[in-house]
């Protein structure tokens, strides 16, 4: 009985150390954005995800995201239309990290990308679009990790087709986010976090148009799952100015699925 005992106790003992050996040694796939900012970071070449979102009035369309030697594509992310969904292209460059100090390693990309829409009753959208609309955006991207606090500016400038009346067809985002890394456990990372963007942009009426907030965690499931979970977001929605103020449970849930 005790021999049955010791082996039982060495068996259950194995089995928790391996299984915590397995959170700490975990490695992720993760999507190289945030909430709603880009990283300074790329995918792997010949890796893919694809992001499905569900929950919430917030306009962050799915999106497949493709790496490529040194860079990425990314398709339909809607980064660079403030009114509707359109289909978009976004092309970043991953670049040599910069370091600042003795420690610290920025990790920093470089993107363009453009979005084209011709629809027959786009002149019955709010008054905003005409049949054809182009527009170009250019951005960066900076990322570092700091004793587990993963620190993110994104500047971008939008180049706006569509505006209309006082709109502005030009105007400056500000992006920037901060998330902690959480201890590992044995079902994935949780790392929640704070992503603001503040912009220059004016709606139709020349009104100055909120930032945009999301307040939540993201939780790294399994090396080829992550779910952006957020209970608390303000996104100014159809072009207009006002930011309206959405919390809930379980909230806006962005999935994110490599393979």
């Amino acid at each position: 009985m005790n021999k049955m005992f010791r082996v039982t106790t060495l068996a259950l003992t194995t089995a928790a150390v391996s299984t915590g050996a397995l959170a700490q040694n975990q490695s992720y796939n993760e999507p190289t954005r945030g909430f709603m900012l880009e990283r300074g970071t790329t995918a792997p070449n010949k890796k893919a995800s694809v992001d499905l979102r569900t929950g919430g009035d917030q306009d962050f369309s799915a999106g497949v995201r493709l790496g490529l030697p040194g860079s990425e594509l990314v398709l339909n992310h809607s980064r660079i239309n403030p009114r509707t969904s359109q289909n978009e292209a976004l092309f970043k460059v991953g670049l040599r990290p910069l370091q600042a100090g003795d420690d610290v390693v920025i990790d920093w990309a470089a993107y363009g990308a453009v979005a084209h829409y011709d629809s027959d009753d786009a002149q019955q959208q709010q008054g905003y679009t005409e049949e054809s609309t182009t527009n170009l955006g250019a951005g960066a991207a900076f990322t570092a990790d700091i004793d587990r606090f993963i620190l993110n500016f994104n500047p971008e400038l939008v180049f706006d087709d569509g505006a209309r009346n006082d709109a502005s067809d030009a105007y400056l985002n500000l992006g920037m986010g901060a998330h902690y890394a959480l201890p590992e456990t044995d079902f994935g990372r949780f790392e929640p976090g704070l992503e603001v963007n503040v912009t220059t942009r004016e709606d139709r009426f020349g009104d100055s148009v909120d930032p945009s907030l999301m307040l939540g965690t993201r939780w790294l499931y399994n090396e080829n799952v992550t779910l952006d979970v957020s209970m608390i977001q303000a996104t100014p929605n159809n072009g207009l100015a006002d930011a309206s103020t959405e919390v809930s449970i379980p909230g806006y849930i962005r999935l994110n699925v490599a393979f």
